[in-house]
């Protein structure tokens, strides 16, 4: 079925690109046209859905469409569009704008026409990227602030952030720090919410890495100390134990000259409630 698919589409797509190099007469006329431009929106929905067949439709209508053709194309993309913030309307929305991105290149559509339609959609992530890609990470942040709250985009924007110069690195730390900050604690006598916990872990794990490796030692000894006391195991007891022997810590915060230094290194360390494992 799929490889009769790729020799449909790609007959289709080569079907498009001819009209141009053929004399009038042998051109499609309008009704047949729309039939054809339909078929390739068809065809290119099928390939997004489903891993793609390999050829650009997106490109060729943007080329070989006219003005108010790709009006009509770009009615239909609209009309795909998905409300909502859930990741399969996100998925689906944002394979649609760069459609439209990719379409409407012909009419000069711009950097700022592309992130005001990110906007309209809710695509934050996607608006945040694009103006990291140019240059602008200010408002990148700006938009993160507002509007991206889930732990995996927080930390994954943070660690673009700092890949854009030693100058963004305090503040990728201050915004994840904040996020973490917002996280509701649990009450006095019940364990926190596995949700809640879940997003803790990825906050802290994310700072203590990043704190690590800037040389902040005493706040990485610190807030992996938090996440062995939240989850005592051995990832958490050796991610201690190397932000404790960290350059520029004390010599004496890990201990070492003790029958038992595990017990001596978690009092020392914070009076942790655990045993550390051996």
């Amino acid at each position: 079925m799929r490889a009769r698919s790729v020799g449909f589409w790609v007959n289709v797509v080569a079907c498009l690109n001819a009209q141009s190099t053929l004399p009038q007469h042998e051109r499609l006329g309008p009704s047949a046209r729309e039939e054809l431009l339909t078929a390739l929106f068809d065809l290119w929905k099928f390939g997004y859905n489903y891993g793609g067949i390999g050829e650009d439709v997106a490109e060729a209508l943007a080329e070989h469409a006219t003005a108010q053709e790709r009006k009509s194309i770009e009615a239909w993309i609209r009309e795909e569009l998905r409300p909502g913030q859930d990741f399969s309307s996100k998925w689906h929305n944002r394979h649609l704008i760069d459609f439209l991105a990719t379409l409407k290149q012909a009419e000069h559509f711009n950097d700022e026409d592309v992130l005001e339609e990110y906007r309209k959609v809710g695509l934050y992530k996607e608006m945040a990227e694009k103006c990291l890609q140019l240059g602008r990470q200010q408002e990148a942040l700006a938009i993160a602030q507002a509007n991206l709250t889930e732990p995996m985009d927080v930390t994954w924007f943070a660690e673009q952030l700092v890949k854009a110069g030693e100058i963004w690195r305090d503040p990728a730390l201050a915004f994840v720090e904040m996020r973490l900050g917002e996280v509701k604690p649990a009450l006095p006598g019940k364990s926190q919410d596995f949700t809640n916990a879940q997003t803790v872990e990825t906050y802290r794990r994310w700072l203590g890495e990043k704190y690590l490796l800037y040389g902040q030692a005493k706040q990485a000894t610190d807030m992996e100390l938090e996440r062995f006391q939240a989850n005592p195991d051995h990832t958490t007891y050796r991610s201690v134990r190397s932000a404790a022997l960290a350059t520029g810590q004390p010599g004496d915060l890990w201990p070492t000259t003790t029958a038992n230094p595990d017990v001596r290194t978690a009092r020392t360390l914070g009076s942790a409630r655990h045993s550390l494992p051996g």
